[in-house]
C-alpha cells in the first residue's frame, strides 16, 4: 500500500510538471510580433527641471534621434515611450468616416509614440505601405497601425490613406493618415491577446521617459542579444552628445525582457519538476525495497520451482509483473488525482488542456520504466537462485 501510494504521488507530481512543461514550451513558441534576438534597449528619464515643457522634450527627441541614426554598427535604432511586454499605454481612437457599432462604443488601442527606425530596430514585420520616416516629423500627420486594427475596424479594401486620430480631451481630433500596416505585437505578455495598435511620431506628444532600442547589423539572422551589447556604449555616447548631464539607465536585451515575462512560469515548472523527480526516485526505491524483500522471503519457493524445471525467465517475468501491479495500483489512484491537479493548474496552462492524454501516457511510461528498472535486480536475483543451496539453507 505504501509503495502504491508513492507511485500515486509521483503520478500526480509528474503529470502537473508535465503540463507546466508543455505550457512553457508552447509559450516559448509564441510569436511576439517582433524579433527579440539581436536588439538591446536602455531607458532615459528626463528631469522635470530642464525638460518641463513639451517643446524642450520635443527638441531632445529630435536631436537624439539624429544621434541614434548615426550609431556605428547598428542596423537600425529608435525610441519609444514604452516597450512591448515591458509596459503598455491604452488610448481611444476615432476613425474618419466610421460610425460606432453600438452607442458609446470606444475603440481602445495600445498606443505607441515612436521615432523613425524604432519599428526596424524592434524587428517588426511590415505588411503593407511603409514605416515612419524622418520626414513624418515635419510633414503631413501620419501613423502606422497593426493588422488587427485594420481587420476589426476598417472596411474591406486598401487601408492606406484612411484617417484615424487619438482621442484628445480638448479640441478637434488631429487626423493622421495611415501610411503602413504592421503585424500585431504582444503588449501585455506572450499568453495574452493585445489590443489593436496605433503608432505615431514621438514628437507629437514627447514623454519624459523614453526607451532607446538598437539592433546589431545582421540581428535578424539568428544573432543573440549579446551580439547587440557592444552597441550600448555608442547609445550612451549618443545621449551624452545631446545632454552631457543626462545619465542612461541599465541596458537590457529584448531577449531578456521576453524571458523575464515568463520567468514565473519557468520557476513553477522547475520547482514542480524537482519535486516530481524526487517523488519518482522515492517510488523507484520503494518498489526496489518491496520487491527485493519479497524475493528474499520467497528464495525457497524459487529454488523448489527451479528444481522442478521452471524456466528462469518465467520467474524473472513473475517478479517484474508483481512490480508492474504496484504501478497499476498507484495509477488507479494517481490518474484521477492528476486530473484534479490539472484542473487546479488550469489558470497557469497555455496551449494545453487540464486533461492531456499525451502527458498522462508519458507519465505512465515513465513510471513503468522506473519501476521495471528498480525491480530488475531482484528479478534477476530470483532467476539465479541455486536450488541446492536454497533447500540446504532450509
Amino acid at each position: 500500500v505504501l509503495v502504491a501510494g508513492q507511485v500515486a504521488l509521483a503520478a500526480v507530481l509528474l503529470a502537473s510538471a508535465g503540463l507546466l512543461a508543455r505550457s512553457f514550451i508552447a509559450l516559448r513558441a509564441v510569436d511576439p510580433g517582433f524579433t527579440p534576438r539581436g536588439a538591446v534597449t536602455i531607458q532615459v528619464s528626463l528631469p522635470d527641471g530642464a525638460y518641463a515643457t513639451a517643446e524642450a522634450r520635443r527638441s531632445f527627441v529630435r536631436r537624439l534621434d539624429e544621434q541614434l541614426r548615426a550609431v556605428p554598427g547598428a542596423a537600425a535604432a529608435g525610441m519609444s515611450q514604452t516597450l512591448p511586454i515591458d509596459g503598455d499605454w491604452n488610448e481611444q481612437v476615432v476613425i474618419d468616416g466610421r460610425t460606432p457599432d453600438a452607442p458609446g462604443e470606444e475603440l481602445t488601442i495600445n498606443w505607441f509614440a515612436v521615432t523613425p527606425g524604432w519599428t526596424e530596430a524592434m524587428g517588426m514585420r511590415l505588411l503593407a505601405g511603409r514605416l515612419l520616416t524622418p520626414a513624418d516629423f515635419d510633414g503631413a500627420p501620419t501613423c502606422v497601425v497593426s493588422e488587427s486594427f485594420v481587420r476589426r475596424w476598417l472596411p474591406p479594401g486598401n487601408p492606406l490613406g484612411r484617417r484615424a486620430a487619438r482621442v484628445r480631451s480638448k479640441g478637434e481630433p488631429m487626423w493622421r493618415e495611415i501610411v503602413g500596416v504592421v503585424a500585431d505585437i504582444k503588449v501585455y505578455s506572450l499568453d495574452k491577446a493585445s489590443r489593436p495598435q496605433f503608432f505615431e511620431p514621438l514628437d507629437f506628444s514627447p514623454s519624459n521617459s523614453v526607451y532607446l532600442v538598437a539592433r546589431a547589423a545582421g540581428g535578424l539572422d539568428g544573432r543573440s542579444g549579446a551580439d547587440a551589447l557592444p552597441l550600448v556604449g555608442a547609445m550612451r555616447r549618443a545621449v551624452l552628445a545631446v545632454d552631457p548631464q543626462l545619465p542612461a539607465g541599465p541596458a537590457r536585451t529584448l531577449e531578456n525582457i521576453v524571458d523575464d515575462s515568463i520567468g514565473r512560469r519557468r520557476l513553477s515548472m522547475s520547482v514542480l519538476g524537482a519535486f516530481a523527480g524526487s517523488a519518482l526516485l522515492v517510488a523507484a526505491l520503494g518498489v526496489y525495497g518491496a520487491v527485493a524483500y519479497a524475493v528474499a522471503r520467497r528464495t525457497r519457493e524459487y529454488g523448489v520451482r527451479l528444481a522442478l524445471g521452471a524456466p528462469p525467465e518465467r520467474l524473472r517475468r513473475s517478479v517484474l509483473l508483481d512490480a508492474l501491479r504496484l504501478v497499476g495500483a498507484g495509477l488507479l489512484v494517481g490518474v484521477p488525482l492528476a486530473l484534479l491537479a490539472g484542473r487546479a493548474l488550469r489558470a497557469q496552462l497555455f496551449g494545453v488542456g487540464a486533461f492531456d492524454p499525451l502527458t498522462l501516457a508519458a507519465i505512465a511510461l515513465a513510471l513503468a520504466a522506473a519501476v521495471l528498472a528498480a525491480a530488475w535486480l531482484p528479478a534477476r536475483r530470483a532467476a539465479r537462485v541455486n536450488p541446492v543451496e536454497a533447500l540446504r539453507a532450509e
